[in-house]
């Protein structure tokens, strides 16, 4: 016999196969306490998108790369670029879907839940299809020759509770997240932290010196799923070789059928052979069947999140767009989902883009088809309802703003019609065309509502929640750039904004504040009663001849439901201010053909009480229509209104367009409370003729920003300045309207200057970005046309603004006399962090500071108590260090009704309880004050909980921020001074 010697590809390292001599420090291994140890153990499920940062909006064809140097940068688009044209020559490729997700640091993302098991020595993440991750926490050190691995070699210490996590030694014949290479070089750190025992959270950074410019980030999130267990994942199970014959004995990929008419084939589709129905053979297939059908057909099996969109079903096929970051497909299958095909359409010449300009992934994807002239048509989409597919349809008109929110009216016909009939008689798609708002028609099931009006409360429910996520912004005709925004902003960035050339149209973003409801006859019986079901979800309701059964009236002696939780649906929180159904106000439009019925004057009754409501009414002409409106004396926005038309008045444009103007465009349900407050919102015209509008150039970018002097003012008075950044996709026209800045400016005499990012957002990546450029040119011009006093500069901004006002805060210190961040914080980019740290090497910086966060919002845990860890924690302790506050902060335990107990924050600072009344007794605002560890301690920092605060702001919080700018003044040399009075 003879002896053969085989040379394997690696090395075996001492202690055998598969295993590697663990490396300690002098004195062995060092394990932690027990009681460090937190209670992580059990299945945990991602939240979120299939993507490395599900923070960043979902924007179809552009995908998220790694900042790449320029020569993987290359090898990126060249290796898309092949798989693309394989993909359309239909080469076989073969696909397993436990390769990727089993690496690092993809594993992270979870394609499959993980179970976690914590012990002394290590902490273990298992997955069904990518084996066992152990992250050593016993004190060893990575080996000094590791063996390279896909997973890496992982070494973790504990800091209290946190897991932090040190990821060395990897192959580098992996993949990243969305497909892209790296080197053998690649380093993650990571930190893991339970901000509040129900959710699990993973701070990740990925460096790589030969492939990244700069390090790349996210922050992964999991939750608790105590009642699950794992199942086995096959990879050979999900392997599609779609060159070969499919069991059925036909062919898998094949060109598809020919349009009819068409004088040339279709382009070359990319085929699967379909997934086995999970339904009998002969039953539509449903949503969820069709994005699994998509991800097969285009070989795309979770590596990006599919949105089924412009969905049609006929008789002997169904099609529709399948819709990723990358690219939108076009595809067609059986009734049942069964033999699907998508395709994409041929690459344009010029799609690399103009000279010089940094590629992206539309430069190996290509636009949606230009669709034909004409005006925009209603689209169909469907939800899942019971195990029923309903549909719905609704209506973007070319004016619909394509970056920022957009008020969205819910339109029900009457029975007898179909949606599509009662979109183009009722009128609500041309008053919507004029004015640039989205309508959404739902529809009934043969063209009848169900027997009883709460029969289809689960469908509007569903609808609902389905349109605020599904509804595409179509190409314009042509394919070119779109119709004129609502939302402002102007500049390039609204031609970005409006690119449907970028692999197929973007989502258009709704917002809760901004979303109406109207019915006819029928459609009003159920308008009514689900408005009367769920009062916290509409700013107003307008309805034609219809009234809520006696049912509904019942549920107004439910708890409401506190709609805030529609916002973040995975929190459990009970509200302090708990309100009934029958007392959350909303604004009411009653019409009636003939003097009103009783039954129609129980209806109006019943909102009077709920919105508390004058008894005497005011008579005024709407639209030719006379009408009584009966408002609340310390809201108007909370008002009833009733109106008796002609026996032959026709529901049509008319009528449409005098509830719009009338009402829903100048109301909206701010996020302030667990069920929203009604409250004015001022048109963009409105606006535009109260304040004065001005404009800015930075580069080639054009900003616009808003300008309000008090009554007060007179040329040549040195008045304070406070500017106010909006939120992403929340346009300062709108915003303003919520905080209400300029009329605490108005009575405390200050100038109010709003400002206006391009695309509804704003970058704070780099220090001397254009953004930054921008608030320094307002200042610089503010002082010069209005002589505002330069020591009394102040900023707030809300949410993404938060951000943006932080760090100006932060990085301009000389500027400002103080910043208030609300409703969003997060760490700072390296840059900044660079910048930082130049700043206080020079000089003892210092920027009084308000930090305002809500119990209800993302921050916060389950619970609504402060997390004791994380990114509020880390920005707190961030915000002290700067203002040098030694002041310390402790943590408890908490022990949750909800789940596993955690640990909670206790600040430190002074507490000062603010904004009492009959909701809360004890005060809404829970001011921690802190004082700088100097001789002569000063007040740098306050620290602000909001009770039942969501995202949003309470209407004394610009009246808060300005009681704490008022006392700081910066002074010529750059040094404070502490104003008392």
């Amino acid at each position: 016999m003879v002896a053969l010697c085989i040379a394997t590809a690696g090395v075996l390292a001492v202690g055998g196969a598969n295993a590697q001599q663990a490396k300690y420090p002098a004195g062995g291994p060092k394990l932690p306490q027990w009681s460090v140890l937190p209670d992580w153990s059990g299945l945990w499920e991602r939240g979120g998108d299939i993507v490395w940062d599900d923070r960043i909006p979902f924007k179809a064809g552009e995908p998220e790369l790694p900042p790449y140097n320029a020569d993987y940068l290359k090898e990126y688009m060249a290796r898309r670029a092949e798989q693309r044209a394989d993909a359309l020559a239909g080469r076989p490729r073969t696909f397993r879907g436990a390769g990727l997700y089993g690496s690092m640091p993809a594993m992270m993302i979870m394609l499959f839940p993980m179970d976690i098991q914590i012990n002394r020595h290590e902490v273990v993440i298992m997955t069904a299809n990518g084996g066992a991750r152990e992250i050593y926490t016993d004190g060893r050190v990575h080996p000094a020759d590791a063996l390279p691995s896909s997973r890496g070699h992982s070494i973790g210490h504990w800091e209290g509770k946190t897991l932090v996590v040190d990821t060395c030694c990897f192959r580098a014949d992996t993949r990243l997240p969305g497909g892209g290479a790296h080197s053998d070089q690649m380093h993650v750190t990571e930190r893991f932290w339970s901000p509040d025992g129900h959710a699990l959270k993973d701070a990740i950074t990925v460096e790589d010196p030969k492939a990244f410019t700069k390090p790349w980030t996210t922050e992964k999130t999991y939750y608790r799923r105590p009642d699950w267990e794992q199942v086995e994942y096959d990879g050979e199970e999900n392997t599609r070789d779609f060159g070969k014959p499919s069991p059925d004995g036909e062919a898998a990929f094949g060109p598809p059928p020919k349009a009819e008419g068409a004088a040339s084939p279709a382009p070359t589709p990319v085929a699967a052979a379909a997934p086995k129905p999970p339904k009998p053979p002969g039953k539509p297939a449903t949503t969820e069947g069709l994005q699994k059908a998509t991800a097969l057909a285009v070989g795309n099996l979770a590596w990006e999140t599919v949105v089924v969109a412009e969905l049609k079903r006929d008789s002997d096929k169904v099609t529709w767009n399948g819709v990723t970051r990358s690219v939108t497909w076009h595809c067609t299958a059986a009734p049942d989902g069964t033999k699907a095909y998508c395709e994409q359409p041929p690459a344009p010449p010029g799609a690399a883009g103009p000279p010089g300009a940094r590629p992206t992934m539309a430069t190996a994807s290509e636009p949606a088809p230009a669709r034909p002239a004409g005006p925009p048509a209603l689209v169909k989409n469907t939800v899942t309802v019971g195990g029923q597919d309903r549909d719905y349809y609704y209506f973007v008109p070319p004016k619909a703003d394509r970056a920022g929110f957009n008020q969205v009216v819910y339109a029900l016909h009457d029975n007898g019609q179909t949606a599509q009939q009662f979109a183009q008689a009722s009128g609500w798609m041309k008053v919507a065309a004029d004015n640039g708002f989205v309508v959404v028609f739902p529809e009934t099931v043969q063209k009848d509502w169900g027997p009883s009006a709460g029969g289809e409360d689960d469908y509007l429910a569903a609808v609902l929640a389905h349109a605020g996520t599904h509804m595409l912004i179509p190409a314009p005709p042509g394919g070119g750039p779109g119709g004129p925004r609502a939302g402002g902003g102007g500049g390039e960035g609204a031609a970005e904004g409006d690119a449907g050339r970028r692999g197929g149209p973007p989502r258009i973003r709704t917002w809760a504040p901004f979303q109406y409801l109207t019915g006819v006859g029928a459609g009003a019986t159920l308008a009514q009663a689900f408005a009367m079901n769920h009062p916290g979800l509409y700013a107003a309701v307008a309805t034609v001849d219809g009234v809520a059964n006696d049912a509904a009236y019942a549920k107004g002696e439910q708890p409401a439901d506190g709609a805030y939780l529609h916002i973040w649906p995975d929190k459990a929180l009970v509200p302090i201010w708990k309100q009934q159904k029958k007392d959350v106000p909303v604004a009411i439009w009653l019409f009636t053909h003939g003097a009103p019925t009783a039954a129609e004057t129980r209806q109006a009754d019943y909102w009077k009480r709920a919105d508390r409501v004058a008894a005497a009414a005011a008579t005024n002409s709407a639209g030719g229509y006379e009408t009584a409106v009966f408002p609340a004396r310390d809201n108007p926005s909370q008002q009833v209104r009733t109106t008796t038309l002609p026996a032959s008045a026709p529901v049509d444009a008319r009528l449409a367009g005098t509830i719009w103007n009338d009402l829903f465009a100048r109301v909206a349900r701010w996020t302030s409370s667990p069920n929203g407050d009604l409250g004015r919102l001022m048109t963009h015209a409105e606006v535009d003729k109260a304040f004065e509008v001005k404009s800015i150039a930075v580069g080639d970018r054009t900003y616009t920003y808003y300008v309000k002097t008090p009554p007060s003012y007179s040329k040549g008075q040195k008045l304070p300045v406070v500017l106010s950044a909006h939120g992403f996709a929340f346009p300062a026209w709108m915003y303003l309207s919520q905080i209400k800045l300029h009329e605490v400016g108005d009575k405390e005499g200050f100038i109010t200057v709003y400002l206006q990012g391009q695309r509804d957002a704003w970058t704070f990546e780099d220090p001397d970005g254009p953004d930054q450029q921008y608030i320094l040119k307002v200042i610089a011009a503010v002082e010069a046309d209005y002589g505002a006093d330069p020591g009394r500069i102040y900023m707030q901004g809300f949410s993404f603004g938060s951000g943006l006002t932080y760090m100006m805060g932060l990085t301009h210190p000389e500027l400002f006399a103080g910043v208030s961040p609300n409703s969003g914080i997060g760490p700072m980019p390296k840059d900044v962090e660079t910048r930082i740290a130049q700043i206080k090497a020079k000089s003892d910086a210092r920027t009084p500071m308000l930090l305002l966060y809500g119990d209800a919002d993302r921050g916060g845990s389950v619970d609504g108590e402060i997390p004791s860890q994380g990114i509020l924690r880390g920005a707190i302790d961030e915000m002290k260090t700067y203002n040098h506050i030694a002041t310390a902060d402790g943590a408890k335990p908490f022990h949750s009704p909800t789940g596993p107990g955690y640990d909670i924050l206790v600040p430190g600072g002074k507490l000062v309880s603010d904004a009492v009344d009959a909701r809360y007794p004890q005060g809404r605002f829970k001011i921690y004050q802190y004082s700088s560890a100097d001789p002569t301690p000063r007040n740098l920092f306050n620290f602000v909980w909001v009770r039942d605060l969501t995202h949003g702001g309470d209407p004394r919080q610009a009246q808060l921020e300005w009681d704490y700018f008022k006392h700081w003044r910066r002074n010529a040399d750059g040094s404070l001074s502490y104003v008392p009075n």
